[in-house]
């Protein structure tokens, strides 16, 4: 898990110096940095439910047939939670055409990614990612292609994530370490 977001954190620095154009800080369904009642309103507004509400996380099921669930990440800011990721947890099966109409829909929303890692690129010889950011905003598209797909494992998936406000979620769910005697 953490090489992933050390890559999402060295893209972020890189884009950042190479003067990336700002991607959208989400689209009708969200708003990173939005408060956790502005959320609600929003997901009330939309007609999902629930399918879990924690501390700093929520789940949703959502009103895209082809998204299984939705996933809210806040981090506490200024006596509020806000938003810092949220994740579209695409179901199974999913196939080359669908993950082509999700990428479309993000080249037209976001423009050319700033990374593709095809099949059989990476170190998961079976994942296939691309990633849009600009230092501030990190957006991934990512999927496994294997000849049987596995629910415990193959999804596709479509994350947003506020890479400032993400490691303070990371600080915030981090156990406390013990007290030094």
């Amino acid at each position: 898990m953490r090489t992933p977001l050390m890559a999402l954190l060295a893209l972020a620095g890189c884009a950042a110096l190479a003067g990336a154009a700002e991607l959208p800080r989400g689209n009708d369904r969200f708003r990173l940095g939005m408060t956790r009642a502005e959320l609600q309103a929003k997901l009330q507004e939309r007609r999902v439910e629930p399918l879990s509400n924690a501390r700093l996380v929520v789940a949703t099921t959502s009103a895209d047939p082809d998204v299984e669930y939705e996933r809210y990440v806040f981090v506490p800011a200024a006596g509020a939670e806000v938003l810092a990721e949220v994740t579209l947890a695409y179901r199974l099966p999913f196939n080359r055409t669908r993950f082509d109409a999700v990428m479309e829909d993000l080249l037209l929303e976001l423009g050319e990614p700033n990374e593709h890692v095809a099949p059989g690129q990476g170190t998961d010889r079976a994942l296939e990612t691309m990633i849009w950011t600009d230092g501030r905003v990190a957006v991934r598209l990512g999927a496994r292609w294997t000849e049987q797909q596995d629910p415990r494992s193959d999804r596709m998936m479509v994350t947003w994530t506020d890479l400032r406000m993400r490691q303070a979620v990371a600080a915030a769910l981090r156990p406390p370490r013990p007290k030094k005697k």
